[in-house]
């Protein structure tokens, strides 16, 4: 179901679950103070909603160029007034700013208000950093995929080695994901004058980044599980590079629908070696 009003609010579901790998990943902090863990988590939560949310509002416009992404954007379809959006969007990051606020933890809330600025301006004015190259992928990065995981390390302060793989791991995947939206939505894009990374280097050239930031995350990944006694890791990083190898000539969508099974792989591996070290 991407149309109605569910559309205002798509994507949410798929970046959630990377802050609570790292509040996960600091026991002594959730058994210390949950209260105020569970607050950072739901600030971080209410931070990527709102960010998701006022992109919905800014890019109506240019959404509704297109039959496709018009249906997805409730804002482009009637479906809900712009007003309204931009007033639940600053809703839910007073709300997610407020949150941050109480855990009491000043460094934390300093750090959310300075993502809040960026996950505004990303879309928004004064910046509107997705419409400016390279600018728009060093902001999806900042915000989008590795944003979520800095919040939540700065929070429970746990700046081991496997939380800082992890970190490197969302911001790889967090280029590749972008490189492959602005491909996917290059047509658009030209037709509403927007100054992509993608339209910068054109369709083949973006390709070619893809396909280096895909290799590049599962060699990662390799590194990582090999140099941290990790076996069930490196060897699902294995097989995503043999998987990899054969669809590397293929477009965009093949290119980032191999990107959610490779990351799939990965995980498989991460879940099996995290069961594994808990059952010794």
């Amino acid at each position: 179901m991407k149309g109605g009003v569910w559309g205002f609010f798509e994507g949410f579901y798929e970046q959630y679950l990377i802050p609570a790998f790292f509040m996960l990943l600091a026991p002594a902090v959730l058994q210390a103070n949950p209260a105020g863990a569970i607050l950072a988590l739901s600030s971080i939560m209410l931070g990527i909603l709102g960010d998701i949310t006022i992109n919905r509002v800014y890019d109506s416009d240019d959404d509704a160029l297109e039959e496709w992404k018009r249906k997805t954007n409730p804002i482009s379809n009637g479906t809900i007034g712009k007003k309204m959006s931009f007033t639940l969007s600053v809703g839910i990051y007073i709300a997610g700013m407020l949150c941050a606020l109480l855990t009491k933890d000043a460094v934390f809330f300093a750090a959310m208000i300075a993502r809040t600025f960026l996950g505004f301006t990303y879309s928004g004015p004064p910046v509107r950093a997705k419409a400016k190259p390279i600018l728009d992928l060093a902001y999806h990065v900042t915000i989008i995929d590795a944003g979520p995981a800095f919040m939540a390390v700065v929070y429970t302060r746990n700046f081991t080695a496997f939380p800082l793989y992890l970190l490197g791991f969302a911001v790889i995947n967090s280029l590749f994901t972008q490189t492959s939206q602005e491909l996917r939505d290059f047509d658009i894009d030209r037709k509403a004058k927007l100054k992509t990374t993608v339209q910068m280097l054109g369709k083949n050239n973006s390709l070619r980044l893809q396909r280096t930031l895909l290799t590049a995350l599962c060699l990662y990944a390799l590194a990582a599980g090999a140099s941290n006694h990790m076996p069930y890791l490196a060897a699902a990083s294995a097989i995503a590079i043999l998987y990899l190898a054969g669809r590397m000539g293929q477009g965009n969508i093949v290119v980032h629908r191999s990107r959610m099974k490779l990351v799939g792989m990965i995980a498989a591996g991460f879940i099996a070696q995290m069961a594994a070290s808990w059952m010794t």
